[in-house]
């Protein structure tokens, strides 16, 4: 299964609270467990987050994490049918940032949304959770 959380490198605050938060959550899994679930950061500044700069991010928290990159419109798509907004906003110096929504969703094994976690995330329960959801697939 994948966790998968909408963000950017350049976040000052949602971003690497919550992958902070997911590296706890995923240190509290079990080794067979952890490695049939995916934490993947998904970009939405892909003019910034190039594969390089977004690698080095996401492995800062945990070196089994994933970034994704791509194009614009493509994560825009994406991020639409799973129901996490984006934009991006102008500021007043010139430059941008991104408000985005701070969400964790749940990709299911057969790539479907399946549920989402919205902050502030707990790991302890996160897990809980988690573990319930997989019984229904491993069942």
């Amino acid at each position: 299964m994948d966790f998968s959380f909408f963000g950017f490198t350049h976040c000052p605050d949602i971003c690497p609270t919550t992958l902070s938060t997911l590296n706890s959550f995923y240190q509290l899994l079990d080794g067979n467990t952890r490695s049939n679930t995916e934490i993947i950061l998904v970009t939405v500044d892909p003019a910034r987050d190039n594969p390089k700069i977004l690698h080095d991010y996401v492995r800062y928290f945990n070196k089994e994490f994933h970034g994704i990159t791509g194009d614009f419109f493509e994560i825009k798509r994406f991020a639409s049918q799973l129901n996490v907004p984006f934009n991006k906003v102008m500021l007043d110096e010139g430059g941008y940032t991104v408000d985005h929504g701070s969400q964790v969703v749940l990709i299911n094994p057969f790539g479907h949304y399946h549920a989402f976690f919205k902050a502030p995330l707990d790991p302890a329960k996160l897990k809980l959770t988690y573990r319930s959801i997989r019984a229904t697939f491993n069942g």
